[in-house]
């Protein structure tokens, strides 16, 4: 898949639809050596868990892995606390595309909000 290709590919995986999105809310994540922190922002009133999965937007096909968290109010999710978790490892001379996605979720397990993030492992 040329370069081309699949940045436009990745452009449209990131764009999620409108009525998940709530006003404000949004992450942002670093690389860590287990799972990513990740940053929170804009938390829906009412949420009390967080729902995290990373994909490789160059092989979606490959299952990253995820998880939940109970949401207290904190402002991250801190690194290696998505347990089911599998690290970005593109081949050597590869730079991947990766996204995290969080939902927002309620008592009842109502999904509130999701917030999307994109980086690039490993980094320029």
């Amino acid at each position: 898949m040329s370069k081309t290709i699949a940045a436009a590919f990745a452009l449209c995986l990131v764009i999620a639809p409108a009525s998940v999105r709530a006003e404000g809310f949004s992450i942002s994540f670093k690389w860590c050596s287990g799972s990513s922190e990740i940053r929170l922002a804009g938390v829906p009133k009412g949420t009390a868990t967080l729902e995290a999965r990373m994909v490789d937007l160059w092989v979606t096909s490959y299952d990253h892995g995820g998880g939940a968290v109970v949401y207290k109010g904190q402002k991250t999710i801190p690194c290696g606390a998505i347990s089911k978790f599998r690290g970005p490892a593109p081949p050597a001379g590869q730079v991947h595309d990766y996204r995290w996605t969080v939902r927002a979720l309620g008592a009842d397990g109502s999904e509130l909000a999701v917030a999307e993030a994109v980086r690039k492992f490993p980094e320029p």
